[in-house]
């Protein structure tokens, strides 16, 4: 009797906003990204995607948007959507520490600051 062996594949983005180039660089890609994935959830109810742990993306995103005259407000409303139905997981932090650099009170208020963001958009991810 063979046993049944059960596995999971997350599919996730780990986003170093500025690591080796900085965000005026790496926000360029954020909107082919977040189509790319818009695309993926339309075509697939039931795919789920987690969204690296933090919200600035998000902001990044909306921001992106707006500098490039694109209605921010509809996309901001698809991705709610999207986090309310689950298919999209956010937060619980605000941006990624580093977990060597910053004290005990910065990672507080970090997942506060996240929190509160992942509240307005429907939910935070618990992790």
């Amino acid at each position: 009797m063979s046993e049944v062996i059960n596995a999971h594949i997350i599919s996730h983005t780990h986003w170093d906003r500025e690591w080796f180039l900085n965000s005026r660089y790496t926000n360029e890609w954020l909107i082919p990204f977040f189509d790319s994935l818009f695309k993926m959830l339309e075509k697939e109810s039931n795919y789920r995607f987690v969204l690296d742990g933090q919200t600035l993306i998000i902001e990044d995103y909306l921001d992106q948007l707006k500098r490039q005259g694109k209605d921010s407000r509809r996309y901001e409303r698809k991705l709610k959507q999207y986090i309310k139905k689950g298919q999209i997981l956010v937060g619980p932090y605000y941006l990624q520490p580093d977990w060597q650099l910053v004290s005990g009170e910065s990672l507080i208020r970090n997942l506060l600051i996240g929190h509160k963001i992942t509240e307005k958009l429907g939910r935070a991810m618990k992790v």
